[in-house]
């Protein structure tokens, strides 16, 4: 059985899900279904007080965001950055290490310097994908519980690289 999914209707989780419940049913078991996104959609939009705080989110995120990263009708492409190579991430790990901040927040850092020298730049503004299955209530719904999280990072004129990277992980530990 080959079973091809894409990101925008489940993640990582939903999929594992997924491959459970074929398993017991394979195995002969019952298997019940979980909550329906629908569900957690009605839930959501019923609160009002979460509708206005997201609202209110967004708004002032918008206003912090780098001028050129928010550009109506920006057709730029953009950019995925993974660290697969074994090599980058014995160096992402030791610099972790040495400044005793995440192996993630080192990689963004770096990804923001070559950004910066790419572009021209000296601030520039991130899409970060994080989960959102934080409500137990809500952990066996088959859908993508990701959310985008917005993250400026800016670098000032002779900043030391470990004072840049330290900079860095502290705004992202913010968003």
């Amino acid at each position: 059985l080959i079973s091809a999914l894409h990101h925008v209707a489940v993640d990582h989780a939903a999929c594992v899900l997924l491959e459970n419940q074929f398993n017991a049913l394979v195995a002969g078991a019952e298997v019940t279904p979980g909550p329906q996104p629908v569900q957690l959609a009605l839930e959501q939009q019923s609160d009002v007080n979460q509708r206005q705080g997201a609202i209110g989110y967004w708004v002032k995120a918008w206003d912090e965001f780098v001028e050129d990263d928010r550009i109506s009708g920006d057709t730029s492409r953009r950019m995925r950055v993974d660290m697969y190579t074994k090599a980058g991430m014995e160096a992402a790990a030791q610099i972790s290490a040495r400044l005793k901040l995440s192996v993630q927040s080192v990689v963004l850092g770096a990804a923001a310097l070559s950004l910066f020298r790419l572009k021209g730049r000296d601030s520039i503004t991130f899409g970060l994908i994080s989960s959102n299955r934080f409500d137990r209530k809500w952990e066996n719904v088959v859908s993508s519980m990701n959310q985008l999280t917005p993250l400026t990072v800016s670098a000032a004129q002779g900043m030391l690289l470990e004072d840049f990277l330290r900079s860095t992980y502290l705004k992202s530990l913010s968003v």
